[in-house]
């Protein structure tokens, strides 16, 4: 195989073919690698920032687009039971108003069949009310007052038996009535779906003004994007974009998990330098802060890696110890974004992988 050597960091990245086939995160085309993987989630919590005529702001407005592998195969009826199941409780106050399936022109997506185990899955739409929504997410969501009252409408698209996509807006009521914008929005967000991966012929552009297409591993579709720099009437990422895959090799799996950061206020130029120094100085400073502060851990072995992959590049280092081993690498791509990519795995496993792993890395694509 031939390699070929990046001067300012000496590491090694190897030349491998082209890739076949591509997946989508964002604005970023991730390649499918020679061996099988199974993407295990995927999470992008959007923050919807809308106006009504007075110019008035939406709050505590969100749509969270997911999806979730079952080691069984699981309908989105059963996903939806289960859901309303684990939380129907007297805190959320939680009122049950539509489900159905979704079908005909309408379904999005064609139903998931297996006659041998009398399996069917078809897209499915469910609606309910609630006091906040801490207690249906696992988690606290910023701005969502517990003493008000929330409409949630869930749209499950069975992608294959193992796997749902999970679309869910969270509205305070009184904005069904006051702020009429987000409806026309989000009719054309679910009318835009494609369920179907990236490819390198994708692009960011809407099919219609002040809109851009998003990519998922398994759907693609379109959000708004604000007229002006002030920046009403958007979907805005809100924190962070996750996604984890698993790889299947021959002598184990390895985990690869994603991020994406979005909304800041960087140039690329400036924070590539930040992440730059913050590797190299990781690399040149923790073994000996270790050996320092508990003379008895093993010291980790740590190298400081650059992978260019474009016109971009990722800064970042490898570390392995008798126990574990990981590949952290990161970049700011574009004003205010950046990519974050963690390989884990055993130090064996790492090892034998890495040129690979940096030569597929090198192999991403940022989308325009």
């Amino acid at each position: 195989m031939p390699f070929s050597s990046h001067t300012a960091s000496q590491t090694t990245i190897p030349d491998l073919p082209p890739p076949e086939h591509y997946t989508g995160m964002d604005d970023i085309l991730i390649p499918m690698p020679t061996h099988p993987i199974t993407i295990k989630s995927e999470w992008f919590p959007f923050a919807v920032v809308g106006t009504d005529v007075n110019d008035e702001i939406e709050l505590a407005t969100n749509v969270y687009v997911a999806s979730d592998y079952f080691e069984q195969p699981t309908s989105t009826t059963t996903f939806a039971d289960q859901w309303i199941q684990t939380h129907s409780n007297k805190e959320a106050n939680m009122e049950l108003l539509t489900r159905s399936e979704i079908t005909g022109q309408n379904a999005i997506v064609k139903p998931i069949r297996h006659e041998k185990d009398n399996f069917t899955s078809a897209a499915y739409r469910f609606t309910l009310e609630s006091h906040g929504v801490q207690y249906l997410t696992g988690q606290t969501i910023l701005y969502h007052d517990y003493d008000d009252r929330y409409r949630q409408i869930f749209t499950l698209l069975p992608i294959k038996e193992n796997q749902i996509v999970t679309i869910r807006a969270v509205r305070r009521l009184p904005y069904f009535k006051t702020h009429p914008a987000f409806t026309d929005q989000y009719e054309h967000f679910l009318a835009s779906l494609r369920p179907e991966p990236a490819t390198p012929q994708s692009t960011l552009a809407g099919s219609k003004p002040l809109t851009r297409r998003f990519y998922t591993a398994h759907i693609s579709f379109e959000i708004p994007i604000p007229a002006d720099a002030d920046g009403d009437n958007q979907w805005l990422i809100e924190n962070t974009a996750k996604r984890s895959d698993k790889w299947h090799l021959p002598e184990g799996e390895l985990v690869v998990s994603y991020e994406i950061q979005s909304g800041y206020d960087f140039l690329p130029k400036h924070k590539n330098a930040k992440l730059k120094s913050l590797a190299q100085g990781m690399v040149d400073k923790m073994p000996d802060y270790i050996k320092s502060e508990a003379p008895n851990t093993p010291v980790p072995d740590m190298r400081y890696l650059e992978v260019p992959f474009g016109e971009f590049v990722l800064y970042g280092s490898s570390e392995s110890d008798p126990y574990e081993a990981s590949i952290e690498l990161s970049t700011a791509y574009k004003k205010g974004k950046i990519l974050e990519i963690i390989f884990s795995g055993t130090p064996a496993l790492l090892k034998q992988y890495e040129p690979y792993l940096l030569g597929w890395v090198s192999q991403l694509k940022v989308m325009q």
